[in-house]
């Protein structure tokens, strides 16, 4: 996935595409690297299950770009898999990967800017207070 320059430093092995103004990590979805972040989130999921460590699963929102450079099938497949396994750890999951956000909420093609960002709080507040996620445990 390309990153914006400013990213550059605090990314190892990134190659700065002077033509697309980005920097290219993967280029394209890397289903090997999808697997690895499975294992590692579920072991992160874990964790959290046993020291009883209540986890919330965020699928943000993304721009036209991001829509336009990943395949459907991929772009279903991540959330979906994502929200099973942390259904299955007892993770709260909440998709803010709505129409809610336009193109005018984003600085790149993924990450939302300040206006972005006040709808990703006013939202997922609503979501998690839905979902009874504050409530204290008896």
């Amino acid at each position: 996935i390309a990153l914006r320059e400013k990213t550059a430093a605090a990314t190892p092995g990134a190659v700065f595409d002077s033509k697309a103004n980005s920097i290219q990590v993967d280029g394209q979805p890397q289903i090997s690297r999808f697997e690895s972040e499975l294992l590692y989130f579920k072991k992160l999921l874990a964790l959290c299950k046993k020291e009883h460590i209540k986890m919330v699963f965020v699928n943000m929102p993304v721009g036209e770009e991001y829509r336009a450079k990943v395949p459907p099938p991929l772009r279903k497949r991540y959330p979906d898999e994502l929200f099973r396994i942390a259904e299955s750890f007892g993770a709260t999951s909440v998709n803010l990967d709505t129409k809610a956000f336009n193109q005018s909420d984003f600085i790149d093609f993924i990450h939302v800017n300040a206006r972005g960002g006040v709808k990703v709080n006013e939202l997922l507040s609503k979501e998690l207070q839905a979902k009874n996620f504050f409530a204290i445990a008896k």
